[in-house]
């Protein structure tokens, strides 16, 4: 049975009409080929001349067409001479069927993934990195992180894969123990992202009693927001990166969460401006 389950195939009109190949062909030549390219749309694999998948020969293709072996065996060798047809060691297929079948069969494994090409190879990138970064986590660790993700997602603010990656990697970089308390105190606190306390305390100067407190997340995302809207505009968008820059160094000091915010922050728009983002 056909890769493909319809009762139709692509025929261009056009192509068949322009193409000098064909046109050289005797009528004869021109009819056989539509046939063949009948079969070749039943066979399996997709565009190979088949009869319940086997593939047929000279003898078998003239008794379904009803015509003396020798004239078929002609027709044929015309067929490939104009490389209208091709020939493998046990039998014949239609070239350009071959390869709409394999373009169809990719187009439908890429609809399951998003629809582009592009984006569907890269997030199966983004997904195989995920995965071996937790696979280098250990049991109890994968239980947190599993509880990590689901709070987060029950919480209305569930993570893309490349937050993922980016939490995974600090997990990876600061060991279990740390990690733990990490994931512990977010999950305690409701933060969506993942920084170890004493790091937090260390480092952030106190605010002024009676103002809303920001939490880093909303930092980072505020700065993408800004920085996003200048991406077309270079000169904007440096002069926007010094500006975040020193005030981020200056409020968080140039050596630790200063340094990480900005790193995350080009991290975000690297991966935006790989996915095209409007």
């Amino acid at each position: 049975m056909s890769n493909l389950k319809r009762p139709w195939f692509k025929f261009y009109a056009q192509d068949w009409s322009a193409d000098p190949d064909l046109r050289l062909c005797s009528l004869e030549a021109k009819g056989l080929l539509a046939d063949l390219m009948a079969m070749a749309h039943a066979g399996n694999p997709y565009g190979y001349v088949t009869n319940g998948g086997k593939l047929l020969n000279d003898s078998e293709i003239a008794k379904l067409c009803g015509e003396p072996q020798a004239k078929v065996q002609n027709i044929l060798v015309e067929l490939l001479e104009h490389t209208r047809i091709g020939k493998s060691e046990s039998g014949y297929f239609i070239p350009r069927m071959v390869r709409d079948g394999q373009r169809h069969l990719q187009q439908q494994e890429f609809g399951t993934l998003g629809g582009n090409p592009k984006i569907a190879i890269e997030k199966k990138s983004h997904e195989k990195e995920r995965d071996e970064l937790a696979a280098k986590l250990s049991p109890a660790m994968v239980d947190l992180w599993e509880t990590w993700c689901a709070d987060r997602k029950k919480r209305g603010r569930p993570m893309t894969i490349f937050a993922e990656i980016l939490q995974l990697r600090k997990i990876t970089e600061w060991g279990e123990s740390r990690a733990t308390l990490a994931i512990q105190t977010a999950i305690e606190r409701g933060w969506r992202g993942l920084f170890l306390p004493q790091e937090e305390t260390a480092t952030a100067k106190p605010r002024p009693q009676g103002k809303n407190l920001v939490s880093r997340d909303d930092v980072v995302h505020r700065s993408v927001e800004l920085l996003w809207k200048v991406k077309d505009n270079d000169t904007e968008f440096k002069r926007s990166l010094s500006v975040l820059r020193d005030k981020y160094f200056k409020e968080y000091g140039k050596n630790s969460k200063g340094e990480t915010i900005i790193e995350e922050i080009m991290e975000i728009i690297k991966w935006r401006r790989s996915q095209k983002w409007k």
